[in-house]
């Protein structure tokens, strides 16, 4: 298997909507700095591919969509570090030109040389496009757009379609913490790495909860990446102090290991540690904080090691495919296309607790007073503005975006080497983010591996 360099444009909304508050008092935008930035390290942190280095060009759309930073390589810190600085200087204003992004991405992308680069674009959105012509039209082909939709309850059914018709992938949530693991995986979509571990938790003051990632035999690298949701708080390689949060590597044997590089830039909120040449087996890594006034921070790991010929694919099929059969997503992990058998699946859905009706019916009252006093920006919908001050003003007593967790049944056929995850229990009207881990032994390799991917399932 060929292996190259990535080539990505990233379209990043910065229309007047996100400055909207997505998590006590952090905005929209200031996420999707955070997580753009740590995609960008996570591309400067896996250093050359075929003696290439991964490129990156930004590109920023409200009212008119511009070149933010253009394309070029992520060839060193210097060079990071300036894609960070354009990131940051990003301000909310003006309304939602999704069509003139797709077309200066289209652009910046138009001179890579496919045979040396995979290029794509990754788009992000909080809401519905009303600048400019129809986004799902005139698409460029051979071009996949993976697209986010950062809204629980918005009508974001054009950027499944921009996905769908550029064969990539689609993603939506209304949570921070789940927004930085489509991010993770993103980085697997793209082919920047292989996503091996990708899950949000909680931390807590100096109290360790460590994640297993497997590393295989003959791993060039290994990255691990941190991000937490709690502004101000920096790394640390120390025992952390107030408003510092220290991330810990365990080797196979238990060993503490000093990673050879860590990006951590200040006040962003991650962390990228890279170990080369990695001991294979079962790593751990865990984060900690010690500020005793904080009693969880939300949290998002990811483990990544270089591309290789074993791949997971995932496909959602339901009723409208195939009636004659109940709706479920069909894995299959290969080597070298070589379907692999024996091997473990689980699979772990995240869905909000409260479907947008449901929120109406318990808080209308409530809701009608803040749309009735409420100045929005005039590219927000109004409902989901609304929703958004409610969880705010609620979020000491209940969080009403907050986001169950379910693990699905999976159906094996060992024959076929095939999955079947089954999703006829999820809950109707609401987006479904599945996370899919799989691990087990490639003959055809002679290595252990593992693998996670995400599928959004909108019910």
């Amino acid at each position: 298997m060929t292996k190259k360099p990535a080539s990505v444009a990233l379209l990043l909304d910065n229309s007047g909507s996100m400055s909207a508050l997505a998590h006590g008092n952090d905005s929209q935008l200031r996420l999707l700095k955070s997580d753009a930035n740590g995609f960008i390290a996570v591309m400067n942190g896996t250093g050359k591919v075929n003696s290439q280095f991964h490129q990156v060009g930004l590109i920023n759309f409200n009212t008119d969509a511009h070149v933010l930073f253009s394309l070029q390589a992520i060839s060193s810190v210097k060079v990071m570090f300036a894609g960070f600085k354009a990131v940051n200087s990003l301000a909310a204003g003006g309304v939602t030109n999704i069509a003139d992004a797709i077309q200066k991405g289209k652009t910046m992308l138009t001179p890579v040389d496919t045979n040396t680069y995979n290029p794509a674009m990754v788009l992000f959105s909080d809401g519905a496009w009303n600048e400019g012509s129809d986004p799902t039209q005139n698409l460029p082909s051979g071009l996949p757009i993976y697209t986010i939709g950062y809204s629980n309850y918005s009508d974001l059914s054009y950027l499944k379609t921009i996905s769908a018709q550029t064969h990539a992938t689609y993603h939506v949530t209304g949570n921070p913490a789940v927004l930085s693991t489509i991010f993770n995986d993103i980085v697997n979509s793209t082919r920047v790495a292989t996503t091996v571990t990708n899950i949000t938790q909680n931390l807590h003051p100096y109290l360790p909860s460590p994640v297993p990632i497997q590393v295989s035999q003959g791993t060039d690298y290994a990255l691990f990446s941190f991000n937490w949701l709690e502004k101000g708080f920096a790394y640390t390689d120390y025992t952390p102090g107030d408003k510092e949060v220290q991330i810990v590597l365990n080797d196979p044997n238990g060993q503490t290991v000093t990673p050879d590089s860590v990006e951590a830039p200040d006040n962003q909120g991650f962390a990228v540690l890279r170990v080369d040449d990695p001991a294979p087996g079962q790593w751990s890594v865990y984060g900690r904080y010690g500020d005793l006034s904080v009693d969880q921070i939300g949290n998002a790991v990811g483990g990544f090691v270089p591309p290789d010929s074993i791949s997971l694919s995932l496909a959602h099929i339901d009723a409208a495919q195939d009636p004659s059969i109940s709706p479920h997503i069909l894995a299959q992990i290969t080597d070298d296309q070589e379907p692999l058998k024996d091997i473990k699946v689980k699979a772990l859905a995240v869905m909000p607790l409260y479907s947008r009706q449901q929120l109406f019916d318990r808080f209308g009252n409530e809701l009608k007073q803040i749309l009735d006093q409420g100045e929005f920006s005039s590219d927000a919908n109004p409902e989901e503005a609304a929703l958004n001050v409610l969880r705010n003003q609620l979020l000491g007593q209940e969080d009403i975006f907050f986001h169950q967790r379910a693990l699905l049944d999976v159906a094996i056929d060992f024959e076929q080497g095939k999955h079947q995850i089954k999703t006829d229990q999820l809950r109707a009207g609401l987006p479904h983010n599945i996370y899919v881990e799989v691990s087990g032994y490639s003959p055809k390799s002679d290595k252990h591996f593992a693998r996670t991917q995400l599928i959004t399932v909108v019910s």
